[in-house]
């Protein structure tokens, strides 16, 4: 089931507080959803950004470009479909 009130917000970095210790966390990927069909960019650690769209590009992934020419708005959306998960990991320092 969708939600059509809920709302998804995207940040290529966050800082969270666990118990007494900040940690901080990168994004990693984000899938999109349009009508029963799963797209996605997934973020290198060198920060370049991938595209997979399993019904068109099969096994491939093509290059879009680097996190940096993303804003945080861009990557809500792809191709017309809504962001619906964020996955971050953890950075160490």
């Amino acid at each position: 089931m969708i939600m059509d009130n809920a709302k998804l917000d995207t940040s290529k970095k966050m800082k969270l507080k666990v118990s007494t210790i900040f940690a901080n966390y990168e994004l990693k990927g984000i899938v999109y959803l349009d009508e029963f069909h799963f797209t996605s960019h997934i973020i290198t650690s060198d920060y370049k950004v991938w595209f997979h769209n399993g019904k068109i590009t099969a096994r491939t992934c093509y290059k879009e470009g680097l996190l940096s020419d993303f804003s945080n708005t861009d990557l809500l959306t792809c191709d017309r479909k809504m962001a619906i998960l964020v996955v971050y990991t953890e950075k160490h320092v």
